[in-house]
């Protein structure tokens, strides 16, 4: 486990070989067992999977001022029971997916942006009492603006103040797999 570790003002582009197609697991910042850190204003763009990359119980980080674009994969990927970690004034364009939570639990994610990603602008598997407010979700180029798939595990979530734009008539704005994905979901303030 590493702690209190600290990313300032640093740009990183271009890492990691896009001819793995993704299977590398490279981004420009992969945090793994990381708790209590700090990352701000750092550009994670045009890496060859993801821009940053949370795993293996990163907790209590705080996140500002990212740009994570243009990644082959996601720019920003929240996994492994990463949980209560804060991200504030994020944006992850034209990746394949914008942003992507799996088994990741009481994060907040405020001022958000998310546009032109080629599948999901915001990708939620298993993942709970997650807290995303103040953005824009702009799928234009995808599948779905939100997805949320998990039976029981992807509940307690909520979405505030968020304009979502889909203009492709064949995807939606918001996806839930199954009837339980519902259960406590709140949306407020919602322009779709």
């Amino acid at each position: 486990e590493r702690t209190n570790i600290t990313i300032l003002n640093t740009t990183i582009t271009g890492f990691g070989n896009i001819a793995c197609g993704g299977a590398c697991d490279s981004a420009g910042i992969y945090l793994t067992g990381v708790n209590n850190s700090i990352v701000q204003s750092v550009n994670a763009s045009g890496n060859s999977y993801y821009g940053i990359y949370l795993s293996d119980k990163s907790n209590n980080n705080t996140f500002t001022n990212i740009m994570a674009n243009n990644n082959y994969g996601s720019g920003l990927s929240i996994g492994d029971m990463s949980n209560n970690n804060i991200f504030t004034n994020i944006t992850t364009n034209n990746n394949n997916f914008g942003i992507y939570l799996d088994r990741a639990s009481n994060n907040i994610l405020t001022s958000v942006t998310a546009n032109n990603n080629a599948l999901y602008g915001l990708l939620i598997i298993d993942s709970a009492n997650n807290l995303f407010s103040q953005g824009t979700i702009d799928n234009s180029l995808g599948e779905n603006a939100i997805y949320l798939l998990g039976d029981s595990s992807s509940i307690n979530n909520t979405f505030k103040n968020i304009s979502v734009i889909n203009t492709i008539p064949s995807s939606n704005d918001i996806v839930l797999s199954s009837p339980s994905a519902l259960d406590n979901t709140t949306l407020i303030n919602m322009l779709l």
